[in-house]
C-alpha cells in the first residue's frame, strides 16, 4: 500500500523536526549540566524521537520510487566500476571525519559530529542512503537494501575505531592505557626493567590478559606502536571470528550471509567485551560444531580454564554456554532419552573441570594474581551504586535502559521465532536457555553497579555472548532458512532494524574525541627525561602513572619501583583499604621518593553523585591525592599530556589530619622549616 502525500509529509517533517529539536537541545544545554530529573525526561524524549525516525524510515522505504529513478540507474550503469569507487571514497571520507579528523577544532559548542544519537539516527542513515544511491541494484530497493547499507556504515566505523589509537605518541591516551601496557609486559618482557630477577613484580593483572596482550613482548624490539596495533587487532578480529564460527553460512548465498557476521561483530562491540572471554566463547562454539565428544570436551575444558585464569567471575560461563548449546540440539519433541543427556552433561562437566577444578589444582604465581583475601575485599567493601541502573552522568542511557536497547530486539526475535515455529526447540532446552541468560543478566547487573564500573555495558559480557550463542542455535535450527527467503518486506523488517539501532548507538557512544596529541609532547618528554635522570641520582623515582615510559625505554633505565601503581591504588581506594595505604603514607612521610611521576592530582571533592565517576573521583581524592600533596609538591605540571612531577616538600604541615585513616604505626619525623 502506497503512503499518501500527506502522510509522507507528516513523517518526513516529524523526522527532521525531531533532529532539529535535538540539535537545539544539545546546543542550549550541554549534557553534563542537565539535572537528574531533566536527564530522565531527556531519555524519554529521545526515545520518542528515535521511534519517530524509525517510522519515518519505514514510510520512506515504502514510497513509490521517484520519477527520476530509471534515469538515475541508466546514468549510473554507464559509470561501471567507478560508481563503487565513488561510494567507497564517500564512506572513507565519512569515517575520517568521525574517527580521525580534529572536529573539536572545527565545531564549537556541545554539538559535535560524534554525538551518538545523531550518528545512529541521522548521520548513519543519511550516509547509508547516499551509498545506496550508488550501490543498490537497478531493481527497486527494499528495506533489506537499506538495512544492508546502514549495517555497512556501522560496521566500518566500529571496526576502524580501535585503530585510531595506534600511534607513537609516548604518553597515555586514556586514563589507564599506559599502565596497562606496563602490566602486560611483566610476563614476557620483565627483562626490560632494572629489577632483581629473583623478586616478583606485583601487578593488578591476570594471567589470561597478560599472556594474550603480552605476546608481542616476546619480540625484544616491540615498541609502543606494535603494542597499540596488537590491542586494536584483539578488539576486532576475535569478535568477527566468533560471529563467523557461531553463525555459519551452511549453504546460504554469500550475498545474504555476509551481513550476518558483520552484525555479530557490532553486537559484541557494543559491550565492548574483553577478548579472553570472546576466545573462550569461540572454543565453546568450536566444541559445539565438533561431533567427536572427547575433542569437544577438551575444547570446553580449555575454554573454562582460560576464562577463569582471566577473571574468576567467568569460571562457570563456558560450562553453561556448552550445556545450553548441547541441550538446544535436542529434538524438539519427545521425552528426553538417557542418550540425549550424554553430550550436555559431558560438556558441562568439562567446563566445570576446566573452570573450577584445574585452577584449584594448578600452582598460581603470586606475582600474577590477587590474593584471595584481596578478591574478597573487593567484593565485600566496594560499594554498589544502584542509581547507575538509571540515566546518570557516568552512563547517560542508564544500565537497564541501555541493556534493553542493546538486547531486547534479539530476545524478541528469539521468542517470536520459537512461538511461530521457525525455531524448533525442546521445552527443557528453553528452560535451560532462559535460566542461563537470566543468571548472566543478574551477574552483569550486580558487577556493573559496583564502584569503578557502570560506564558501559562490558560487564554484561557473559549475557551478550550468551545471546549471540542462543541466536546461533536458532540460526542453525530454522532462522537461517527464514532469513534466506526474506524479500526485504514484512513486519520482521522493523525488528531487524531495531537489532541494528542498539549496536549503532552504543558503538557510536564509545567513540570519544581522538586524543589530541600535544604538539609539545617531545619537548615535554625531554624535560621529564631530564628530571628523572637528575632525581635518580638522589633516590628512588616512583612512576605512579605513565609506566609505559619505562617499558619502551623512553626515559633512562632506572631501578623499578613496582609498588603504588595507579590502577592498583584506585582499586584499594575504592575498597577503603587502610592497611594498604598505611605503608604508602609512611613512605611519603619519610620522603622515600626523590620524584613521583603521576597524573595531575586534584584535591577538590564532588558534592553528591551527579558527576561522571563522582564516587571514584572522591575515593582517589581522599586516599591518594590529598595525602600525597601534603607530603609532596608539584615540580612541574604538563596538563596537555596529563603528567605531573612531584618532589618532597620542605615545609610539611601536620599531614596526619589529612589522612583518611590513622596509620598503625607513628609516621616518621616530618621535616619542617625552622
Amino acid at each position: 500500500m502506497q503512503a499518501s502525500g500527506r502522510v509522507r509529509k507528516v513523517f518526513l517533517g516529524g523526522w527532521w523536526l525531531a533532529h532539529l529539536a535535538y540539535v537545539a537541545h544539545r546546543m542550549a544545554i550541554p549534557w553534563e549540566r542537565i539535572p537528574q530529573g531533566a536527564l530522565t525526561a531527556g531519555i524519554v524524549v529521545r526515545l520518542a524521537l528515535l521511534a519517530a525516525a524509525l517510522m519515518t524510515g519505514w514510510a520512506l522505504l515504502r514510497w513509490p520510487l521517484p520519477h527520476w529513478w530509471p534515469a538515475w540507474t541508466r546514468w549510473r550503469r554507464r559509470l561501471g566500476w567507478a560508481r563503487g569507487v565513488f561510494a567507497g571514497l564517500s564512506l572513507g571520507a565519512f569515517v575520517y571525519l568521525v574517527l580521525w579528523a580534529p572536529v573539536e577544532r572545527w565545531f564549537v559548542g556541545p554539538l559535535w559530529l560524534r554525538d551518538p544519537f545523531l550518528l545512529a539516527t541521522f548521520f548513519y542513515p543519511l550516509l547509508a542512503l547516499w551509498l545506496g544511491l550508488w550501490a543498490w541494484p537497478d531493481t527497486p530497493p527494499t528495506w533489506g537494501h537499506g538495512l544492508a547499507a546502514y549495517l555497512t556504515v556501522v560496521f566500518t566505523v566500529a571496526w576502524l575505531d580501535p585503530y585510531t589509537e595506534v600511534s607513537a605518541y609516548p604518553f597515555s591516551q586514556t586514563w589507564s592505557e599506559g599502565n596497562r601496557l606496563w602490566d602486560y609486559s611483566i610476563l614476557f618482557g620483565r627483562a626490560r626493567y632494572n629489577y632483581p630477577p629473583d623478586r616478583p613484580i606485583p601487578v593488578l593483572g591476570d594471567l589470561g590478559r597478560m599472556a594474550l596482550w603480552g605476546l608481542p613482548y616476546l619480540w625484544p624490539r616491540a615498541d609502543i606502536v606494535t603494542l597499540r596495533l596488537w590491542n586494536a587487532i584483539l578488539f576486532t578480529v576475535p569478535y568477527l571470528v566468533l560471529a563467523v564460527t557461531a553463525l555459519r553460512r551452511a549453504g546460504m548465498a554469500w550475498r545474504r550471509w555476509v551481513w550476518v557476521p558483520m552484525w555479530g561483530f557490532v553486537f559484541l562491540a557494543q559491550g565492548p567485551i574483553y577478548t579472553p572471554l570472546v576466545l573462550s566463547a569461540w572454543l565453546v562454539a568450536l566444541a559445539w560444531r565438533t561431533r567427536r565428544l572427547p575433542w569437544a570436551a577438551l575444547l570446553v575444558a580449555l575454554a573454562g580454564l582460560y576464562a577463569e585464569e582471566t577473571r574468576y567471575t567467568w569460571m562457570f560461563a563456558p560450562a553453561l554456554w556448552a550445556g545450553m548449546l548441547a541441550l538446544g540440539d535436542w529434538p524438539a519433541q519427545g521425552r528426553p532419552r538417557p542418550t540425549w543427556w550424554r553430550r550436555p552433561l559431558v560438556l558441562f562437566a568439562a567446563g566445570i573441570v576446566g573452570g573450577v577444578a584445574l585452577p584449584l589444582a594448578l600452582h598460581r604465581p603470586q606475582a600474577l594474581h590477587l590474593l584471595p583475601s584481596q578478591a574478597e575485599s573487593a567484593l565485600s567493601h566496594h560499594p554498589l551504586m544502584w542509581e547507575r541502573l538509571w540515566p546518570n552522568p557516568t552512563f547517560p542511557p542508564g544500565l537497564l535502559p541501555g541493556i534493553l536497547l542493546a538486547t531486547l530486539p534479539v530476545v524478541m526475535l528469539l521468542t517470536w521465532s520459537a512461538r511461530r515455529g521457525w525455531w524448533q526447540i525442546h521445552l527443557l532446552a528453553r528452560i535451560a536457555l532462559a535460566a542461563t541468560l537470566t543468571a548472566f543478566f543478574a551477574v552483569g547487573t550486580i558487577v556493573s553497579v559496583k564502584i569503578g564500573g557502570g560506564n558501559n555495558l562490558h560487564n554484561y559480557d557473559m549475557y551478550l555472548i550468551g545471546l549471540l550463542l542462543a541466536l546461533a542455535l536458532a540460526w542453525k535450527r530454522g532462522l537461517r532458512t527464514l532469513l534466506a527467503q526474506w524479500d526485504g518486506r514484512g513486519p520482521r523488517s522493523l525488528l531487524l532494524a531495531a537489532m541494528l539501532l542498539g549496536p549503532a548507538y552504543f558503538t557510536a557512544s564509545y567513540l570519544s574525541p581522538r586524543p589530541l596529541h600535544s604538539p609539545r609532547a617531545q619537548a615535554v618528554l625531554e624535560e621529564i627525561r631530564a628530571a628523572v635522570r637528575e632525581a635518580s641520582t638522589r633516590g628512588e623515582v616512583l612512576f605512579m602513572d605513565q609506566r609505559q615510559l619505562l617499558t619502551f625505554g623512553l626515559v633512562d633505565p632506572i631501578p623499578l619501583v613496582p609498588e603504588y601503581e595507579k590502577k592498583w591504588m584506585m582499586n584499594e581506594a575504592m575498597a577503603e583499604n587502610g592497611e594498604y595505604f598505611a605503608r604508602y603514607y609512611r613512605d611519603l612521610a619519610a620522603h622515600r621518593f626523590s620524584l613521583i611521576v603521576t597524573e595531575p592530582l586534584k584535591t577538590f571533592k564532588h558534592a553528591g553523585r551527579l558527576h561522571n565517576f563522582a564516587l571514584e573521583h572522591n575515593s582517589w581524592q581522599l586516599w591518594v591525592a590529598k595525602p600525597t600533596l601534603c607530603f609532596y609538591e608539584p615540580l612541574a605540571t604538563y596538563r596537555d599530556v596529563g603528567v605531573q612531577l612531584l618532589v618532597p616538600r620542605d615545609d610539611v604541615d601536620d599531614c596526619a589530619q589529612h589522612l583518611p585513616t590513622a596509620p598503625s604505626e607513628p609516621l616518621p619525623q616530618e621535616k619542617t622549616l625552622p
